[in-house]
């Protein structure tokens, strides 16, 4: 039994499962791969590499679960971050001349605070079948698993802080380049769905 291929079939959306389902499992890979250093007794665990049935049960469930925190700490603080630093910031420097801005300025967005603008905007790009829908999917990966990445190296320079502060400020620094790279990717996909938008609907406008 390959774990891999059933973790495919429990995890369906190929945004989550390439964002944070399979960061997660090299991080239940790597913990399987030296649990003997990690603690003796976790030796007696067996190794889902060798097609042990209840190994491959185990490696899933704890896959899973790393999987459901880090998306849940990823999304309650990283995303905070980014929709309250980062996208404000992006908005400013666009001089109220983004894709945001004139689809907004258009009335294409919802006005309803308690749903999202962008999943709105998706949407509506979903009905019409629109083209860039693949690249904005794409976008919305690797933004996923920067997040992951960046919630990941934090934990491991926490780690790593009671024992060499030099790694632990140098896997700060690269958490900081995640969550760079994080932020770019989404804020990409959403002036890309809804520049594709403000296009389309333009279109339609006598």
């Amino acid at each position: 039994m390959n774990p891999i291929s059933f973790l495919k079939e429990i995890v369906t959306d190929p945004i989550e499962l390439a964002g944070v389902t399979l960061p997660s499992a090299a991080l239940v890979a790597g913990a399987f791969a030296y649990r003997e250093q990690i603690h003796a007794d976790l030796r007696l665990l067996p190794d889902p590499t060798k097609g042990n049935v209840l190994g491959v049960v185990i490696f899933v469930v704890v896959t899973l679960t790393v999987s459901i925190i880090i998306k849940q700490l990823s999304h309650d603080v990283l995303n905070w971050l980014y929709d309250n630093l980062a996208r404000p910031r992006k908005l400013r420097s666009g001089h109220a001349d983004t894709w945001f801005d004139r689809a907004n300025k258009a009335g294409l967005l919802t006005q309803d605070y308690k749903r999202s603008k962008y999943e709105d905007a998706l949407r509506q790009l979903r009905k019409i079948h629109h083209a860039v829908l693949p690249q904005i999917t794409l976008l919305q990966v690797q933004s996923k698993l920067a997040r992951s990445m960046t919630l990941v190296l934090i934990v491991f320079a926490g780690l790593f802080g009671l024992y060499n502060w030099i790694l632990a400020v140098c896997l700060i620094f690269a958490a900081g380049f995640m969550w760079k790279i994080f932020c770019d990717f989404r804020w990409q996909a959403s002036e890309a769905a809804y520049g594709a938008l403000y296009d389309a609907c333009s279109k339609t406008q006598p």
